[in-house]
């Protein structure tokens, strides 16, 4: 049985950046697999690719990166339209603040690049949207300190739980960077499962959703800007 985990970063009208789809693509891409999946929180595709469960048909589950706010102002509101949930990943050291990310300092709007502030997340939570931790500062796990690392990790979920309804069970690696230590720390920290999402080569187009046990390092398929249809029907199909 396939499972389909989608990563996406930002979706806006604006902005031409790698990490945006805009919104009549965005509704394009889930209208198409609406037809050949179904979405359900990210907690079965983790119980389905986990073995715990063993459902009859094919799952998908949206999730986002990083805290963008215009997951609230943008795919939210299509993402209700469609009937979906969606869990998003959040930078827990930059919401509620006038940081921008490092990606977006020196080319940045304050207002269209900034993350999400808590009474965003708020109504996204009454709206059935979940989240999970992206680190504290967005760093790159595999290296620097174990100290700093295991507070990225541990942090991070105290930081959102303080201000969240719900426990953030889930944890998604910067950059896809991560190492069998820092599984180790995401585990100790209390988090159910987490995710990374690959380099796209070419070579692995057919298996990018390949099921796997390993609770910690679950596949997910990356969106981008650059993602034609045709790629994205090879990598979701």
């Amino acid at each position: 049985m396939n499972t389909l985990i989608l990563a996406y970063h930002r979706v806006n009208d604006w902005s031409k950046d790698t990490l945006t789809v805009h919104t009549a693509i965005f509704r394009k891409q889930l209208n198409y697999l609406a037809g050949k999946y179904r979405f359900v929180p990210l907690s079965e595709v983790v119980a389905a690719r986990t073995k715990e469960s063993k459902p009859k048909e094919r799952l998908a589950a949206v999730t986002f990166d990083d805290g963008y706010s215009d997951n609230f102002r943008c795919a939210c509101p299509i993402l209700k339209e469609l009937g979906f949930t969606a869990t998003f990943f959040l930078t827990a050291g930059y919401i509620g603040t006038d940081k921008l990310l490092p990606r977006d300092e020196k080319r940045g709007d304050t207002e269209k690049d900034r993350l999400l502030n808590w009474p965003e997340i708020s109504e996204m939570e009454k709206m059935g949207f979940t989240f999970g931790s992206h680190s504290l500062t967005h760093a790159n796990l595999a290296s620097g300190d174990p100290e700093q690392i295991r507070k990225e990790v541990a942090e991070s979920k105290t930081t959102l739980e303080a201000h969240l309804r719900e426990p953030a069970n889930f944890f998604c690696y910067p950059f896809g960077s991560y190492s069998p230590g820092v599984e180790k720390m995401v585990a100790d920290a209390g988090y159910q499962a987490a995710f990374v999402t690959p380099p796209v080569r070419s070579a692995g187009l057919l298996s990018k959703h390949r099921v796997t046990q390993d609770r910690y390092a679950l596949r997910r398929v990356g969106i981008y800007h650059h993602t034609a249809f045709w790629q994205f029907y090879l990598k979701t199909f």
